[in-house]
């Protein structure tokens, strides 16, 4: 019988959030919604997974017993060290490439999954605990890591309170390496649990009332810990924070952990991703952006509809729409203006995005589905995964630990690369394709779910190859949508744009066609423009008939090239300086630029050349050749000097330089 935890003495359970402007070292966004709030009786419980982009993401299956009974788990990151009691159950994951460059942290990073006893883990919110409490109770350079926390604990763990008393046994013998926030469930509960320390944490079992958001941070506040029957806590988390100087008590005399254990200065990232979070889920929230406290455990108000599955997928794509805020994913650009840009928790910067849906009439060894998307849901669809499956599709265990066209995750990743690089223009129609492709899948998948469970009630092993098999179909059709997005957003974006200065000259030279990309993904925006380049460049927006210019015209242009008939077109029309060889592949000068752009806007206008006298402090280091040019561009206002009002005309340009000239030629 499933019973509530109200009775969880919680007095005053918010946290100390006294927030100020630091930058946190993690960005990771956790959910729990109880099962009392959703529409369908479902239990919600998630997080996406913030680090670093670069780090393949997978879904691998382990078969039961893939682990033997006195293997060792060895965690690579710090010599941290588990020695498997029994045989491991049979689980899935959501591990990091194996194979990941060397300069990379290594490590496996399971990060989330299901196992045969039906219990759900992601692991972990990073956070970290404040400097009084870090000298008290130290992290353990040795002990356990969220790089391999989620690989023991699926392995062994039969409950979700037996996963929060089996990482408790660990903090306790070997200690923690971090702190972190972490999440289990099964088919009746759900725990959350806080480690703050170097041996010091506390788990609740969470409310099936409440719902939460939380980022990085500590959120725990009044908690009885006598309460043995929804509370499993450190023995010394309270003699801890008193003997650092930092113990703060509730009102009822319980220890505020939050305001004990957090930092006194917490990120603005955390306060715009705990407060949009609310209020995305609770839209008639009337809790402020500058609370001095956001509660973990909250209620929704009064007119507020319950949250749909749907609601909980989305909010990991929120982006502060409804409010005044703009979002930002450049670090530099919340600094320089941090009243108006905000990081939200949709972010280009998710590796991937779980939420574990426990379900009502599912059975108790698989007990629910986990959501997700290898890469950000911002332009990737979530996939249902069932809890019983055996494998998972080759792109979607694909181990590249670079790009590869073949994995789920490289190609999907690029699509959200290609979309941000041009977002105005892409962001709604790409949105729309995966949103839609989703609701076709939701609309599907109650009838596969049906047939699943009466398979499940007959045979766990026929319905766990028929839940693998509607699993690598839906995978395929996903990869086959990542794929079609991806062929048809690199004609009008690249992947290598995102927060480049000149991103939208660069967009409008790629949509207008005189420039094309360095390969199908990248424009290379900070690579050297050649000379065959430039003029090609300048062909193209001088609509030059190609059919007119096959005859090789100097003995430095070779046939046969996508610049050939540019070249010969140029040297025809004197477009290259006299004292400059007609070598394509030669990087261009910034003065050999002016000459040429010059003379091509002589060619097309039939104006003479006229301009002022320069005042470049460097004027005498341009060739004579060279002069009229720079002078006539630099009074049109097509082309600047240095900050410090030097020409530079020995320096070469990038691609990026040359899209924003000829921007301002064109415009």
């Amino acid at each position: 019988m499933k019973t509530k935890s109200k009775k969880l003495l919680v007095a005053g359970l918010v946290s100390t959030m006294l927030i100020s402007m630091a930058t946190p070292a993690f960005a990771c966004t956790g959910v729990i919604v109880g099962r009392d709030l959703t529409t369908d009786g479902s239990f919600i419980y998630g997080r996406t997974e913030d680090y670093q982009r670069n780090r393949t993401m997978r879904l691998v299956t382990h078969p039961r017993a893939e682990m033997k009974k006195g293997d060792k788990l060895v965690d690579v990151n710090n010599g941290f060290e588990y020695i498997h009691k029994e045989d491991s159950l049979k689980f899935f994951s959501t591990p990091d490439s194996s194979k990941k460059p060397k300069d990379m942290e290594q490590g496996v990073y399971d990060a989330a999954g299901y196992n045969e006893a039906g219990v759900g883990i992601f692991c972990t919110v990073s956070a970290d605990c404040n400097d009084e409490i870090a000298k008290t109770d130290p992290y353990v350079k040795n002990g356990v890591n969220e790089a391999s926390m989620t690989t023991f604990l699926l392995a062994h763990a039969r409950s979700a309170k037996d996963a929060v008393k089996l990482l408790a046994h660990e903090i306790d013998t070997q200690g923690a390496s971090m702190g972190d926030v972490v999440t289990f469930g099964d088919q009746d509960e759900v725990w959350y649990m806080e480690i703050y320390s170097g041996h010091q944490y506390v788990a609740i079992k969470y409310p099936e009332d409440k719902f939460s958001v939380f980022p990085n941070a500590f959120w725990l506040g009044g908690v009885d810990l006598n309460d043995k029957e929804n509370v499993i806590a450190s023995k010394d988390v309270v003699e801890v924070a008193k003997k650092a100087g930092t113990y703060v008590e509730t009102e009822d005399g319980l220890i505020d952990l939050a305001a004990s254990y957090n930092p006194k200065d917490i990120g603005d990232t955390n306060r715009s991703r705990v407060w949009s979070g609310i209020h995305d889920l609770d839209p008639n929230s009337t809790i402020p952006y500058d609370a001095d406290r956001f509660p973990l455990l909250n209620d929704l108000s009064k007119d507020s509809e319950k949250i749909d599955i749907k609601d909980a997928l989305n909010l990991f794509r929120n982006r502060f729409e409804g409010t005044d805020y703009i979002p930002s994913d450049n670090k530099a650009e919340r600094k320089a203006n941090p009243d108006k840009y905000k990081r939200p928790i949709g972010s280009i910067n998710t590796m991937q995005a779980h939420i574990f849906q426990t379900k009502e009439g599912y059975p108790k060894e698989a007990p629910g589905i986990m959501w997700m998307t290898l890469g950000s849901p911002l332009n990737i669809p979530w996939i249902p995964i069932f809890a019983d499956i055996n494998d998972s599709s080759e792109e979607f265990k694909n181990d590249a630990p670079t790009y590869d066209e073949n994995s789920y995750y490289w190609v999907a990743s690029s699509v959200n690369d290609l979309v941000s690089g041009n977002r105005e223009e892409l962001g709604d129609s790409t949105r729309k394709t995966v949103t839609d492709f989703e609701d076709k899948l939701m609309a599907e998948f109650p009838a596969i779910e049906k047939e699943w469970l009466n398979l499940y009630a007959q045979d766990k092993e026929k319905a766990a190859e028929f839940s693998t098999e509607k699993t690598l179909e839906m995978e395929k059709k996903a990869f086959k949508l990542e794929q079609d997005l991806q062929k048809d957003l690199t004609k009008v974006s690249k992947a290598d744009l995102i927060d480049h200065w000149a991103r939208k000259p660069i967009i409008e030279a790629l949509n207008e066609g005189y420039m094309v990309g360095t390969d199908a993904l990248k424009f290379s925006p900070n690579k050297n423009i050649t000379r065959g380049e430039f003029i090609t460049i300048l062909g193209r927006i001088s609509d030059v008939d190609k059919t007119k210019y096959t005859e090789v015209k100097d003995k430095n242009i070779e046939s046969g090239k996508y610049y050939t008939e540019y070249m010969n077109w140029a040297v025809e029309n004197k477009l290259i300086p006299e004292s400059t060889k007609a070598v394509a592949g030669e990087n261009l000068t910034r003065e050999e630029m002016a000459y040429i752009l010059t003379s091509c806007l002589k060619l097309k206008d039939k104006e003479e050349v006229k301009a002022n006298d320069l005042t470049f402090k460097d004027t005498d280091k341009i060739s004579d050749w060279a002069k009229d040019s720079v002078a006539y561009l630099t009074d049109k206002e097509y082309i600047k000097g240095t900050p410090d009002n030097r020409f530079a005309p020995d320096s070469n340009l990038t691609r990026a330089e040359v899209a924003q000239i000829l921007h301002n030629v064109v415009k």
